[in-house]
């Protein structure tokens, strides 16, 4: 029988260690999100799984900031629920749409085809002033769970077209963003 998501991330939500070394291993994207924050700002986490990466961004920011994040699983949402002062719903990438002035994602993009990715942008880009995705890249030799595409930088950026990327950990990880 295979492995659900919330099996694989059971050990990991609430974890202090592993919160320490995800916040060192992702720490440019984190920061990148962060960098774009100020006073009033609504932001919202697509696909937040354990809410871990909302969680320490809004740790990291003394602005008053409006947090939500969603997810699909109902299981990796109870995962999510401790997160203080933050709406967490169940919700699809494609439904339940209201303007944030930032939405991101950590692992979400690589899971989905291209005309998918296209199609959840271009909704991303209508509800979202700057819309910011981290994705793993083909510089890891197998995928970590799940269905993920490792995919060259090359083929992210010329593809997907964003107006920002950049790339860490000796290439194996990306950031996308775009601003509308």
């Amino acid at each position: 029988m295979e492995m659900s998501w919330s099996e694989f991330y059971k050990d990991r939500a609430g974890n202090e260690s592993y919160r320490a070394y995800f916040e060192k291993k992702y720490n440019p994207y984190l920061a990148h999100i962060v960098y774009g924050l100020s006073h009033g700002l609504t932001v919202r986490e697509a696909g937040c799984g354990t809410g871990l990466v909302t969680e320490i961004i809004s740790c990291k920011s003394d602005w008053f900031v409006t947090w939500a994040a969603f997810d699909n699983d109902p299981e990796m949402l109870e995962m999510a629920w401790p997160l203080w002062d933050v709406i967490v719903e169940i919700g699809d990438m494609w439904s339940g749409r209201c303007h944030v002035d930032i939405e991101h994602s950590h692992g979400v993009l690589e899971h989905y085809q291209d005309d998918q990715i296209h199609a959840l942008l271009h909704i991303q880009k209508q509800y979202a002033y700057k819309v910011i995705h981290y994705v793993p890249t083909d510089g890891y030799d197998e995928p970590s769970f799940g269905d993920e595409r490792l995919l060259p930088i090359e083929y992210w950026v010329d593809t997907f077209k964003p107006d920002y990327h950049f790339d860490f950990n000796q290439g194996k990880d990306l950031v996308l963003s775009w601003c509308s």
